[in-house]
């Protein structure tokens, strides 16, 4: 299913990237832990961010710095989860970047790019 899906948004892409069932020692290691960690705290953040926007946009007010500092959080969470890349799994499996790979890439960008359009 999820060549499928890759098939869908990505019609062109023909990436090597082919399910593998992991262990839980094959993923103990500190940097696939961490790249987990701050993957779950990017989502958290972006989804306070839209929260808190949508909720400003019905009661008129907006604090521009508190949504300022927050995509900038989300932006450095959202950036971490590269460290993935240096996990024992992509050593021993010799991971590359894909489709997956490039929509956290444009993720990060519009993190940024949010962050860059809320400073004052």
């Amino acid at each position: 299913h999820t060549q499928e899906i890759a098939d869908i948004f990505f019609p062109n892409n023909r990436s090597s990237c082919e399910f593998v069932r992991l262990q839980g020692e094959e993923v103990g290691d500190r940097a696939w832990g961490f790249a987990r960690l701050t993957s779950t705290i990017a989502i958290y953040c972006g989804a306070v961010m839209v929260f808190w926007i949508v909720l400003s946009c019905r009661f008129r007010k907006v604090n521009i710095r508190a949504v300022a500092a927050l995509g900038l959080f989300t932006y450095f969470f959202q950036s971490l989860t590269f460290i993935f890349y240096s996990s024992k799994v992509c050593d021993d499996l010799g991971c590359r970047l894909s489709s997956g790979g490039f929509i956290c890439v444009v993720a990060t960008i519009c993190w940024l790019s949010a962050f860059l359009c809320t400073i004052q």
